[in-house]
């Protein structure tokens, strides 16, 4: 992998331009082409954690199931959704061994889009699973079908 100096200035180039050197053999020692992968995986290795991000839907529309949208994941594996409990259901992210307790946690949307619902604090239960409920405005427990809330999972 390449390291990208702190400080590096970019110019993006198409890939079907020539890039014959044609600057003085000056410039041409203090020129380092990177690739935008070349970035990318600096970025993630410097990064202090591994994430997962997600829209999630849930409601007759779905079966009354949950249906993640990923945007964007780069845990060791893809956290699969489930449903315990019944008129306040509690939402399960299970990813067996991944979610290390203390060092997870769950950011979400605050408010359930169209609804008088919110999302309530998340619980690390164990290593494997992460889990969020919904709320109503005075903090008691609710259920609401929802579409497009996002989720992130970071882990560090």
């Amino acid at each position: 992998m390449a390291t990208v100096p702190s400080g590096t200035r970019f110019i993006g180039i198409a890939t079907d331009v020539n890039l014959v050197e044609k600057k003085s053999a000056l410039l041409n020692k203090e020129t380092q082409p990177y690739t935008i992968e070349d970035i990318a995986n600096y970025v993630a290795a410097i990064k202090p954690y591994k994430s997962y991000l997600a829209y999630l839907s849930y409601g007759a529309l779905t079966g009354f199931v949950v249906i993640p949208t990923v945007v964007y994941n780069d845990l060791d594996v893809t956290p699969s959704w489930a449903i315990d409990g019944g008129g306040s259901p509690i939402f399960n992210a299970t990813a067996t061994g991944e979610f290390r307790t203390n060092r997870t946690v769950m950011f979400t949307d605050t408010q359930v889009k169209g609804q008088s619902s919110f999302v309530s604090a998340n619980k690390n239960i164990n290593n494997d699973i992460i889990s969020f409920q919904l709320t109503d405005s005075n903090g008691d427990l609710f259920f609401s079908p929802f579409s497009n809330l996002l989720v992130e999972i970071r882990v560090y």
